[in-house]
């Protein structure tokens, strides 16, 4: 069963919400009810935080259309309790692309804020924003008890006008994993390898990272937060994972297929031959999926999986081609593992062919990958 529900598309793009997100709801409708503002307050403070992320999802979705825009591939928008993912696969190590990508989420923000920030002005009056300058929390302190009260619209669109300016501004922070950070690495990345550049910037980042939760630990301090302390741990631990990832991708770059032990004796079935006698191969191989020959080329791929299914449906005496793919990746002997990393990631095989030229000479298994990630 699947962690996220599939919410639709929008503009071509697929849009889920993870479980969990769900659980932020229920404390928005509970904080509210808990506040003084009885059922009302439940629904107006539940429909504040689904507001709040319809904004969140159009700054992925910025991302999203941005990367779609340089032809670079998007799986989709995953909502989740601490914001939004856009799941961009393949982005090019090309400065420029990343740069553009990164600056399409706070630019939405920064419009949205503009935009309701103008009717909140129309309708309130700057008597507020003078009051805000003057005095900020105790204004914004106003605010989410008018949420919570469900009091009236006015306090919503204040509080979506600052919601959108605080994640375009913090998201601008030049830290992972925020926009920032990606940001800083493009420009980096201008003039640095890539690799280096993503190292100097998640340095940034867990500097930043590192700093920020001292105000939050000092005894006495106004800010002490332990949510603010998570906040800091989060940033610090997103970027050196983008560190170690882009490692690894230096790693896999470096490497070609015909330099690594990729499986040469391989198990492969014929194309006229029973699903009941490749079964036993399968059972003799069950790591992988097998290249089907006909007069010694490959033809297609029999997978376990689809193999499996055939024998309980009682089709063992069907010929191997009845249940092929003839449609499946393959790799040359000069790809990169990054390349074929790639082409596992996006087709779902864990087990590939590796041709020369037109003749196959053996597969690559996805343990191989990761085996050579660590080295």
């Amino acid at each position: 069963m699947s962690a996220s529900l599939r919410l639709g598309r929008v503009w071509g793009v697929p849009v889920r919400v993870h479980w969990s997100f769900w659980l932020v709801v229920l404390w928005a409708a509970g904080e509210g009810f808990r506040w003084g503002g009885g059922w009302r307050g439940s629904v107006f403070a539940a429909g504040a935080v689904l507001l709040l992320f319809v904004c969140v999802a159009l700054h992925e979705l910025g991302h999203a259309l941005a990367a779609r825009g340089l032809r670079v591939e998007v799986r989709g928008i995953t909502l989740l309790p601490i914001g939004g993912l856009a799941q961009i696969e393949g982005l090019s190590q090309t400065g420029w692309r990343e740069l553009v990508i990164a600056l399409a989420g706070p630019a939405v923000n920064f419009v949205l804020a503009l935009v309701l920030g103008d009717l909140f002005l129309a309708l309130w009056g700057p008597s507020l924003v003078e009051g805000f300058f003057r005095s900020p929390d105790t204004v914004l302190a106003g605010i989410l008890r008018s949420i919570f009260n469900g009091a009236n619209l006015i306090a919503l669109m204040a509080y979506l006008t600052t919601a959108n300016l605080l994640l375009a501004v913090l998201n601008l922070i030049p830290a992972f994993p925020m926009d920032g950070g990606r940001v800083l690495r493009a420009l980096l990345s201008l003039a640095l390898p890539f690799h280096t550049a993503t190292r100097i910037a998640a340095r940034t980042g867990q500097g930043l990272a590192l700093l920020s939760i001292v105000p939050f630990l000092l005894p006495n301090s106004p800010f002490q937060s332990p949510a603010g302390v998570m906040v800091a741990v989060l940033v610090f631990l997103g970027a050196t994972l983008e560190d170690r990832l882009a490692q690894r991708r230096r790693r896999l770059a470096a490497r070609r297929v015909g330099e690594v032990a990729f499986a040469r004796q391989m198990t492969v079935v014929s194309v006229g031959e029973r699903l009941g006698t490749a079964m036993e191969r399968v059972l003799g191989a069950p790591r992988h999926d097998l290249p089907v020959l006909s007069a010694g080329r490959l033809v297609g791929v029999l997978r376990r999986d689809d193999l499996l299914r055939a024998i309980q449906r009682g089709e063992g005496d069907a010929p191997v081609e009845s249940v092929m793919r003839t449609a499946y990746p393959t790799v040359q002997m000069g790809d990169t593992l990054q390349q074929v990393q790639h082409l596992m990631t996006t087709t779902g095989f864990a087990t590939l062919p590796v041709l020369d030229g037109e003749s196959l000479v053996g597969v690559i298994h996805l343990q191989t990958v990761q085996q050579m990630q660590k080295e």
